[in-house]
């Protein structure tokens, strides 16, 4: 089982089952220019991760280590977090120093979001993804959540438009 780690803007895979020394670190991705805030894997296809970071978003193969496959435009402000959707493998989320929370889907565009919130004109640290169904009905309740940090994690939940996250 392979885990990251990340400092100073770099990601190391690291492999808890090696052996020897050498076997403990996989690969080390050169992500960004200041500290990594965020990094989740995809949830349908593994070898991918995404890791946010000074002012961009980057997705990254396991199998290619020398770049990232895909990055984000750069924004004026930083970045401070980011998910993958649970159900739709292209979408992940990103959050600004600003405020803002963007919606990105690779399959359909790369170069902007497909939408942006301003949520408020505070900075928001953490962004997640909660999902409840109901047994006795079909519909789903969906909300997409960003908060700053703070205990009161319910007043910055919000309902988010249902086509991003089911295909």
């Amino acid at each position: 089982m392979r885990q990251f780690y990340f400092c100073t803007g770099c990601v190391f895979s690291c492999n808890k089952k090696a052996k020897t020394r050498a076997e403990k670190i996989s690969a080390v991705y050169n992500a960004h220019f200041g500290p990594v805030y965020a990094l989740q894997r995809n949830p349908c296809f593994p070898k991918n991760f995404l890791t946010v970071g000074d002012w961009c978003a980057r997705i990254w193969s396991e199998d290619i280590k020398e770049s990232s496959i895909m990055w984000t435009s750069s924004y004026t402000e930083n970045l401070t977090d980011g998910c993958w959707s649970p159900t739709r493998p292209s979408v992940f989320f990103t959050t600004r120093m600003d405020g803002c929370l963007d919606c990105w889907d690779i399959l359909y565009q790369q170069r902007a979001p497909l939408l942006s919130i301003k949520v408020g004109g505070t900075v928001f640290n953490t962004t997640y993804i909660q999902l409840n169904t109901c047994e006795k009905s079909v519909k789903r309740d969906v909300r997409l959540g960003a908060h700053k940090m703070s205990f009161n994690f319910a007043e910055n939940m919000f309902l988010f438009p249902i086509a991003f996250l089911f295909p």
